[in-house]
């Protein structure tokens, strides 16, 4: 016997296309500008993947397809979950330096940054 009113764990589809947020409800054709928005983009960034995907789309206002759309978007997904390499604290050129660290001589005069003779 099977239970209606909770949902199959592995209903099919397309485990890509987004269920929730944004994406979920896109209409059937978006405008670029639009699509840019909704992904947090430009419209050139989102103007040149597509002209790397082969879709010939002329400015903004031009309008995709929803499976385009979601072409883009997924081509975006890669590119925002990478995150950039910590930068190292203590590189070669800090880390064994025999020269001390110059003093700090913000705030003093002329006068007192002069050697004594």
């Amino acid at each position: 016997m099977s239970n209606a009113e909770t949902p199959a764990e592995h209903a099919g589809g397309n485990p890509a296309t987004p269920t929730g947020g944004p994406l979920a409800d896109l209409p059937a054709r978006i405008r670029v500008h639009a699509l840019a928005k909704l992904l947090e983009s430009h419209s050139r960034d989102i103007l040149a993947k597509l002209a790397e995907l082969g879709e010939s789309v002329r400015s903004a206002q031009s309008s995709v397809t929803r499976e385009v759309a979601l072409k883009v978007a997924e081509a975006f997904a890669p590119a925002e979950s990478e995150q950039p390499a910590e930068p190292a604290t203590t590189g070669p050129d800090q880390a064994g330096s025999d020269q001390p660290a110059a003093p700090d001589t913000a705030g003093q005069g002329a006068a007192e940054r002069a050697p004594a003779r």
